[in-house]
């Protein structure tokens, strides 16, 4: 027996073990030390760049709402006054759908400007036994036989349904004129409230689409001159539409504008039509402006971004209206609750629809062929909020 283990009662190897295991823990110790440090490094550096995106996004909410409060000339002309087109439209909405929106109308009553002075007698003008209407039905019934688009066939049930849209038809022929009405302002402002996010409020797709084909009904009932003209007022309608700069408000311009180029075709086609009529749609035409691709995708763009700072705790506005688009599920808010992860799915998320806002800018002959190489990219990614947020 050795003098070290007469003295310890221990070998020698144990000693040296017992020092191996002690430096062993205070490596790990120091390990994890250093890597709480550099987390916490990381998570304040991205809280700090997510506290910037706060301040920019504030900002580009504000340079959006400012351009679109600006004049406007339409398809029909220059406008007569400096007056907004939304109070017309909102009314129009308001008669079709007879005040039923549920929180809209709260909405409106917070936040819009005034309806028109007599909307709630248009209301009971055009729906006096408080109905609920079909804007589908109605719209398609009335357009049978004129457009094969909308054929229902000869049966009893369609020339029933026929009647009844001639029926509600010639009671929500008054309202329409909030459409000239709008055409008329001096600009449309929808007031689009970019910082609720994806939760931004917009116009009943079912309701404008149907008052446009209400209007395309009545030309078909005017003189070919004046059908022209309403014609040319839904394609204004549409371009009006178009204007809240939403990526639905965009689809719903189309859809309108649509339904007045069909119109116009119609109208074209009649007899009666000279080469006056076929002049005054093409100079009108010319001055058509449909939606503009990279203005929408840069605002949803903003309202991804304004919903992914939301779930992380950085609201752009404290208390927004319930009740529209977007509600994030708890596994999402649990993602952006921690910085880095919320920054990267931002990052993530900007570049994809920076890229989407690059490719609406090339010539329509490139598009389709870089949209599908986006597209891959992005489903060989390990991003999860661009995948579901990117629009198709």
């Amino acid at each position: 027996m050795s003098e070290f283990e007469v003295v310890t009662g221990r070998a020698p190897e144990a000693e040296s073990g017992g020092n191996g295991c002690r430096n062993c823990g205070l490596g790990c110790l120091g390990f994890v030390i250093l890597g709480a440090l550099l987390f916490g490094l990381m998570s304040a550096n991205a809280s700090a760049r997510l506290d910037a995106r706060f301040i920019e996004a504030n900002k580009e909410v504000a340079e959006l709402q400012a351009a679109a409060n600006v004049r406007r000339a339409t398809v029909v002309g220059e406008p007569a006054n400096d007056e907004n087109a939304v109070v017309d439209y909102m009314g129009l909405e308001w008669v079709l759908t007879s005040g039923k929106n549920g929180s809209r109308r709260n909405s409106w009553a917070k936040q819009r400007p005034a309806l028109p002075d007599d909307v709630d007698a248009m209301v009971k003008r055009v729906n006096p036994d408080d109905e609920e209407l079909d804007l589908v039905l109605l719209p398609g019934a009335l357009l049978a036989g004129i457009d094969s688009d909308y054929e229902v066939g000869d049966t009893p049930k369609a020339r029933t349904q026929r009647k009844e849209a001639e029926a509600f038809f010639k009671r929500v022929r008054p309202a329409l004129r909030y459409i000239r009405d709008g055409l008329s302002r001096g600009k449309c402002d929808w007031e689009t409230q970019w910082q609720q996010g994806m939760r931004v409020e917009f116009p009943n797709l079912m309701a404008m689409r149907a008052a446009a084909t209400f209007m395309s009904y009545e030309a078909s009932l005017q003189p070919p001159s004046e059908a022209i003209q309403t014609g040319l007022e839904i394609v204004a309608f549409g371009e009006d539409n178009a204007r809240q700069g939403t990526m639905i408000g965009g689809m719903i311009g189309i859809a309108v504008s649509a339904i007045g180029f069909k119109s116009l075709a119609h109208t074209l086609g009649r007899p009666g039509c000279d080469a006056g009529d076929y002049g005054k749609v093409i100079e009108a035409l010319k001055r058509y402006r449909g939606p503009q691709c990279d203005l929408l995708l840069s605002g949803e763009r903003l309202s991804g971004v304004v919903t992914a700072l939301e779930m992380g705790g950085r609201p752009l506005e404290e208390a927004g209206s319930e009740g529209f688009g977007y509600e994030a599920s708890g596994s999402e808010k649990a993602l952006f609750a921690l910085s880095l992860l919320q920054v990267r799915e931002l990052d993530g998320y900007e570049h994809f629809m920076g890229r989407g806002i690059e490719i609406s800018r090339l010539p329509r002959a490139q598009r389709a062929a870089a949209w599908e190489e986006l597209h891959r990219e992005l489903e060989d990614s390990t991003y999860i909020v661009a995948k579901v947020v990117m629009p198709n």
